[in-house]
């Protein structure tokens, strides 16, 4: 792979993969989907439910970040997934990160963290306030 930051993006998005898989049940499909051209369909899919779209930017600001909430949507709906998240790279600072994928910054937009609480909260136990 000539590109340098083809290859860092690869990396990152091998690395969000692995580490989705080793979080999440054994039964649930986690896999890199290779490339689709103008019908993206993201970088991670997890269980047919959840694409991922993985960024590895040095700098980054609410325009970007608008941009990739708009473009997982999209890839989100060319999977057939009814979620879309956007994983950004938090790039090593002491104290702060240390690069691993586990330190990534996760980008939702409030109807997906929505859909995710309303799985998540299905049935399960709620703590009295």
């Amino acid at each position: 792979m000539a590109n340098p930051n083809k290859r860092k993006g690869t990396a990152f998005e091998s690395s969000v993969s692995r580490f989705v898989a080793a979080a999440i049940p054994g039964s649930v499909r986690v896999f890199r989907p290779p490339p689709m051209g103008r019908f993206d369909v993201g970088d991670v899919h997890i269980g047919g439910a959840v694409v991922l779209q993985c960024k590895d930017y040095g700098t980054w600001g609410k325009s970007l970040v608008s941009k990739w909430l708009s473009d997982v949507e999209v890839q989100a709906g060319h999977a057939g997934a009814p979620l879309g998240v956007v994983v950004i790279k938090q790039r090593r600072e002491a104290g702060v990160s240390s690069g691993a994928a586990s330190d990534s910054v996760v980008v939702m937009s409030a109807g997906t963290f929505a859909e995710f609480l309303s799985v998540y909260f299905d049935g399960a136990p709620t703590v009295p306030e």
